[in-house]
């Protein structure tokens, strides 16, 4: 059935008394997701000319200069592309005339308005004629995007070593042990006023644990990684990639997090090592010194390749105290001074317009804590609202479900503007959020010196509190989700600069087991094993810049298109899932009191690679107001033929005609 038919049967059904809401065929308020027909209240007959009005004319002198493109050196748009097994046999790799069983791993294209391909290297796993490698992609990028300053510019950091177990001493209390706790029975009564019973689990079984998140998958790279030499660990090989395209000096990834305390030791044995980047003023609190310090170490245990950066400021001064790592990501855990829950809200807020900001002038990886609601208050932290982060809601491990505290309640934008709204105001529903859910409820029993103790502080003025070495929250599930991703940016250079492939590339990992796995998201990747059967493969494609020089086609009603086909026999099973996600600038979210784009994503088989051939329906999603959607389905069809349509872009955004869009397919 033809779209336009549908609408009119929509519309005879829904009745004349709906004309002011909008209802998708199955009764959806509000949604076009996972149908391909789809009621809306627009006319179409003036859909061609509106789009044309919303998207504009690229050449327009206002549009050259908006900041979504984040592109240098004459490009006004850029596309790349990763296979992190490596295509066979592709047209666009170099070739290798002594070995036929090449592997092409990246694909990076720029344009300008004068010249239509300013470039168009490609990184094979072998040296032919030009950059290879993870090398050859990383200097491309640089070249063209916001510069990346190499790492071998700098000096080595001034890491700060802590080898106290408090240091809330300066503020008035002393520490010592809590020698009658022990970990016999890790049930607990919920902290956040749910009523519920927690079983705690010991980290490393949930970490490593084929039940879990799997990482004994990978566990050659991490080697015999515990508390006490978490990030330290030897290891024997490099799964991900072959030596020869490899730069060691790019590994690390730094991942600024601002904190309230600085972390310190939780067990004897602990390595605390960190950039203390100023400001720093910090309240030595005990509530504060042992959120922060549970932070650190469950970031820690959970990477292998990562550089902490702490400060008190919430946002790093770029790049002047970066010496050695890039700041590739942000972890945004930190509660109220005075400690207690987050902050939270119904409505879109300064702190989110704020980050929004960040991650689309920077483009770093903001990984964000969803909050923890407490009873009838089930809203999520107020910067946990901000549509380019992450953000991480917790599962318990015990039962694998939602935990009870985990916010709920949709997100929404005041139409009357930030800080004008109240629970009866006028708004529009805002993108789903979290995105993305993971572990929590850990403790650290590893044995004498390299197992946690109870904590016990006793103020100056006599009030002793003691507490007992239990990780929870979405603080814990947020930061454990952060160093798997640290490791995914340390290992696949392709993904730095793009938080919006990294939230797609997520969306798949966690579509297996509902939370993402070392498994799904790290699969190995090196010449030396590129025939061995890991069922989990991702193809990962980024398009930023201006829409009409990335997109392909156009509909019949004039929205931008962009169709690109996939190889299925490059995978290693006929199970898929995909998922798109895309940038907004704050402002323009809090001015519109929406997302200004809104993209759809459909998927299409054939056994011809012809993008025109559109006959087989796989699937869809059509959400009017999340910042991502997200398909799965099987076909044993030679090729997968996606088409992305920008649906609507508003003509009063200021960035419109620029797109700042990221792709990932994961085989299952």
């Amino acid at each position: 059935m033809k779209k336009e038919i549908a609408l009119l049967v929509a519309a005879g059904c829904i009745g004349a008394g709906a004309a002011t809401v909008n209802y998708d065929l199955l009764g959806r308020k509000g949604s076009k997701m996972n149908s391909p027909m789809v009621y809306r209240n627009i006319d179409y007959s003036k859909m061609k000319k509106q789009e044309q009005q919303n998207i504009g004319s690229s050449l327009d002198a206002n549009v050259l200069a908006k900041k979504a493109s984040g592109l240098v050196n004459g490009a006004y748009s850029a596309e790349g592309r990763f296979f992190n097994r490596g295509w066979t046999g592709a047209n666009d790799c170099y070739t290798n005339y002594s070995n036929t069983n090449y592997r092409c791993f990246y694909n990076f294209t720029a344009h300008s308005y004068s010249y239509p391909t300013l470039s168009s290297d490609r990184g094979s796993l072998f040296y032919a004629y030009g950059p290879y490698g993870d090398i050859g992609y990383i200097e491309r990028s640089n070249e063209y995007f916001k510069y990346i300053p190499v790492p071998d510019d700098y000096i080595n950091p001034n890491f700060y070593t802590e080898n106290s177990f408090s240091r809330a001493n300066n503020q008035g209390y002393s520490f010592s042990y809590n020698n009658s706790f022990n970990f016999n029975n890790p049930v607990q009564t919920s902290p956040y006023g749910d009523g519920s019973q927690i079983q705690y689990k010991n980290f490393k079984d949930v970490r490593d644990g084929s039940s879990y998140s799997d990482r004994q998958y990978i566990s050659v790279w991490y080697g015999a990684q515990n508390s006490a030499n978490y990030g330290n660990a030897a290891y024997t090989s490099q799964p991900y990639t072959w030596a020869v395209e490899w730069k060691n000096d790019w590994t690390n990834v730094g991942i600024y997090v601002p904190l309230n305390a600085m972390p310190v030791k939780m067990a004897q044995n602990d390595q605390i090592k960190y950039v203390v980047v100023s400001p720093a003023s910090y309240w030595q609190v005990p509530s504060n010194e042992i959120d922060a310090s549970k932070t650190f170490k469950i970031l820690k245990n959970s990477s292998k390749k990562s550089d902490i950066y702490v400060g008190s400021a919430e946002y790093p001064s770029y790049p002047s105290n970066i010496q050695k790592d890039n700041i590739y990501m942000g972890l945004r855990v930190r509660k109220p001074m005075a400690g207690g829950f987050m902050p939270s809200g119904l409505y879109y807020s300064d702190e989110a317009r704020t980050l929004d900001n960040y991650i689309y002038t920077n483009r770093t990886v903001e990984i964000v804590a969803a909050g923890e609601g407490s009873g009838s208050n089930r809203n999520f932290a107020n910067i946990a609202h901000a549509v380019n982060a992450i953000t991480v809601g917790a599962v318990d491990p015990t039962s694998g479900n939602a935990t009870a505290y985990t916010p709920n309640v949709r997100p929404r934008y005041c139409t009357s503007g930030i800080g004008n709204c109240n629970s009866s105001s006028s708004y529009n529903i805002g993108t789903t959020k979290p995105e993305i859910s993971n572990y929590t409820h850990f403790y650290f029993n590893e044995g004498g010196y390299n197992s946690d103790k109870g904590r016990k502080y006793t103020a100056s003025w006599g009030t002793v509190s003691t507490y007992d070495p239990y990780y929870d929250g979405t603080s814990i599930s947020a930061a454990y989700t952060a160093g798997m991703v640290s490791d995914l940016l340390a290992t696949n250079a392709f993904y730095r600069r793009h938080p919006e492939v990294v939230k797609a590339t997520l969306l798949t990992s966690a579509s297996v087991t509902g939370v993402p796995t070392y498994a799904t998201l790290l699969p190995p990747r090196s010449y030396t094993d590129v025939n061995h059967a890991y069922p989990y493969k991702h193809e990962s494609r980024f398009w930023v810049g201006d829409i009409n020089k990335v997109k392909t086609h156009e509909d019949s009603y004039g929205r931008k298109e962009i169709r690109f086909k996939v190889k299925t026999s490059d995978f290693e099973s006929n199970n898929f899932v995909a998922a798109i996600s895309w940038l907004s600038s704050g402002d323009d979210i809090a001015n519109l009191a929406k997302i200004p784009q809104d993209f759809d994503l459909r998927a299409y088989a054939n056994n011809s690679g012809n993008l025109n051939d559109l006959e087989t329906f796989l699937d869809s999603s059509l959400s009017s107001f999340d910042a991502f959607e997200k398909v799965s389905f099987s076909t044993s069809a030679n090729y997968i033929v996606f088409v992305i349509t920008l649906y609507s872009d508003d003509v009063n955004s200021e960035n419109r005609g620029q797109v700042v869009l990221g792709f990932d397919m994961m085989s299952r």
